[in-house]
């Protein structure tokens, strides 16, 4: 063989031998270095609440911390342990309409997690964790596209962009219906399909069997119940009034939303025990009430009203209606008020001008009630108040039926369909 060629051939050989050593040498090294990162958060597994040190971002409002600082933000709800808020946002450099965000507490890091062509609203994390429930309009889109192009016109009626002069606390109300998605958005499941409007949905805390909603499927918004899947569903509130915003109390075993009286100024916040059959008032005069949410002791309640003044400011109420107390006095609106799981802060939406972003302050009740007299009158508009029911836990929901109506002891049926408000 020509020593040209044997030359070559020893090249070649300790060219493959070495080729290999590096790349042995190299993947021993990154397996040691780290093990692959997970590319989602883990899921929350503890539902012990943990006191969550918010980072201070300055605000002209003394005690109030400010969370958000792109878009606009709304609607936030706290994980079952304290360490994340899920929120809606808007008006991002990615996207103009409403998709939910994960904060992590207190890094006061977010991540977007729905995608979609629709808005998607009232989002709330399952009670372990996993999962989260929003509704969204992305099918309605495809599904009701002239009656959602009607709404669009009303609600954007130069185009997609914010409505100028609107102090309404409220956000557009598009078609929707209401899905169960995981955080790694992976799997989503729609979990109702009826015209009209579903949403504001909240997940019972203990067990995470039912979920509680609000919807027009029937002519008007009313507050029904279902299992956690979405099926069968039972109407809760019967009256032709607009009912919505229903909560779970931290038992799982109490109801609470509120009602809007027909001049549209006025409200009432609404409770209902047991077999939810006779909801009570707890609370009703000058102004409007909304968006009431449990404390973590049961027993109180912080909702939103403009009763004492032109802004929006939070409040609350003991469940029997004893004791009124006003919680803050800040010059812009307060809405959708959450406490964290450990009773220290309330996360709230505030809004002055075109600014709309999430806050937090301190939870302080100290202050004198502003009432003497609880509310004891019945929410039924027709029937006489009936004794008070006992506080076992909510009746599982049960499928529509054309049977008798039901004696004070078995599962309410969903009420006849009513004639929607003028």
């Amino acid at each position: 063989m020509p020593a040209k060629e044997q030359r070559h051939q020893v090249w070649m050989k300790w060219s493959l031998i070495g080729a290999t050593s590096f790349l042995t040498a190299s993947a021993c090294q990154h397996g040691k270095k780290t093990a692959p990162a997970p590319s989602q958060p883990q899921p929350i597994q503890s539902p012990a609440a943990k006191t969550v040190v918010f980072p201070k971002l300055p605000t002209p409002y003394p005690g109030v911390l400010q969370l958000t600082q792109l878009g606009e933000n709304s609607q936030a709800r706290f994980s079952a342990d304290g360490t994340r808020l899920i929120f809606v946002s808007r008006m991002r450099s990615s996207h103009k309409h409403a998709q939910v965000y994960e904060m992590l507490l207190p890094q006061m890091t977010e991540r977007r997690l729905t995608f979609h062509d629709g808005d998607d609203l009232d989002p709330v994390i399952s009670h372990d964790g996993t999962r989260f429930y929003y509704a969204s309009g992305t099918d309605e889109l495809k599904e009701e596209t002239v009656a959602t192009e009607r709404l669009m016109r009303n609600y954007y009626p130069q185009g997609l962009k914010k409505s100028a002069g609107s102090r309404s606390p409220q956000v557009p109300e598009l078609l929707s219906e209401i899905y169960l998605q995981t955080s790694n958005g992976r799997e989503i499941e729609r979990l109702t399909e009826s015209p009209g409007y579903d949403g504001e949905v909240d997940v019972e805390p203990k067990s995470g069997k039912y979920i509680v909603f609000t919807s027009t499927r029937d002519g008007q918004h009313n507050v029904y119940l279902a299992d956690s899947r979405g099926r069968s569903v039972r109407r809760i509130s019967t009256s032709k009034l607009t009912d919505r915003g229903a909560r779970f109390s931290p038992d799982g075993k109490t109801l609470i939303w509120y009602r809007l009286l027909p001049d549209g100024k006025a409200s009432q916040l609404l409770l209902a025990e047991g077999n939810l059959r006779q909801p009570r008032e707890i609370l009703s005069g000058a102004g409007t009430m909304i968006h009431p949410s449990w404390h973590p002791n049961g027993t109180d309640i912080v909702f939103s009203s403009n009763r004492d003044g032109k802004f929006f400011n939070l409040y609350s109420i003991d469940r029997e209606g004893k004791c009124l107390k006003r919680l803050t006095t800040i010059e812009m609106d307060q809405t959708q008020p959450q406490v964290s799981p450990d009773g220290q802060r309330i996360v709230f939406t505030g809004k002055k001008g075109e600014s709309q972003h999430l806050f937090a302050i301190d939870y302080k009740s100290d202050g004198p009630c502003l009432n003497s007299q609880p509310a004891t009158a019945s929410a039924s508009p027709t029937p006489p108040p009936g004794p008070k029911p006992s506080a076992t836990p909510v009746s599982p929901p049960t499928s529509p039926s054309t049977s008798p109506a039901p004696s004070e002891t078995s599962t309410p049926e969903p009420a006849a369909e009513a004639t929607p408000e003028a």
